[in-house]
């Protein structure tokens, strides 16, 4: 079970981020006036030995979308966790995008993310309504160092990377268990791959929604833990055909997305 909201790690400000994250040369501030080199910053990152956050200070993440597909390509997947506010390049994110349902799941999320990223297998996009000023507490600089220091073993490893797959599946299920104990309502949860996220979005801004992608499997149980802590779960077909047989054979059921065929 995770803690209670009041024991959870102490919340570095978005200004403590992004200070750390530009300290170690991954605090990008892309604009049109401004665009930025995509493989001088990959080269970059991977002399310094990867990066595990890449924080996206305002700007238009548009520009980055080069980037980001190159260092996923480049079998650094596990080192990146993506934080950026809202942006249509996130309907085609070679990669999983959750969207927090509010500001306050989002603060939770982006610690909880950062302790967590060495279990990702896949980059994993964190994308908040507007980057947030969360609680203004300190957070030790030497703690944060560690989170953004490079994985110990390479992710290519196939056996590293379904442990990895496993210890991330489990907190998102656990983190699902916890919230229905504590009796939230997080109204709806969203199953969401190919073109139909743009739609999907505009009709359910403020709902967590997990953007699937075949290039990039999320394992069932990690869908579980979205589907547990939603009263209502909606798949949406795409390119995800597979998905509720798969769940039913788990006991999961999701509900069609309305208008569309199940």
């Amino acid at each position: 079970m995770l803690p209670a909201d009041s024991d959870l790690p102490a919340l570095p400000s978005w200004q403590t981020v992004a200070l750390e994250a530009k300290r170690h040369g991954v605090l990008v501030d892309a604009t049109p006036e401004s665009p930025v080199d995509s493989g001088a910053l990959l080269a970059y990152l991977e002399d310094r030995g990867g990066a595990r956050l890449l924080a996206l200070q305002g700007g238009d993440f548009d520009l980055l979308a080069p980037l980001i597909a190159a260092y996923a390509d480049g079998g650094l997947g596990g080192r990146l966790l993506v934080v950026c506010g809202p942006s249509p390049w996130l309907g085609r994110a070679p990669f999983p995008v959750f969207v927090p349902a509010d500001e306050g799941e989002a603060a939770r999320l982006l610690v909880q993310a950062l302790a967590l990223s060495r279990e990702f297998t896949t980059p994993v996009c964190l994308a908040l309504p507007a980057l947030p000023e969360l609680p203004a507490r300190q957070i030790d600089p030497a703690h944060l160092c560690r989170l953004l220091a490079p994985l110990p073993v390479p992710i290519a490893q196939p056996e590293v990377a379904e442990a990895r797959a496993v210890a991330l599946a489990n907190h998102v299920e656990a983190l699902g268990a916890w919230q229905l104990q504590r009796g939230a309502d997080r109204r709806i949860g969203l199953l969401v791959a190919g073109p139909a996220w743009h739609t999907v979005r505009a009709c359910h801004p403020a709902s967590p929604c997990l953007r699937l992608d075949l290039a990039w499997p999320v394992p069932l149980k990690t869908i579980k833990g979205l589907v547990a802590i939603s009263r209502t779960a909606y798949w949406v077909p795409g390119a995800a055909e597979w998905l509720p047989t798969a769940l039913a054979e788990e006991g999961v059921r999701l509900s069609p997305w309305p208008g569309c065929d199940a």
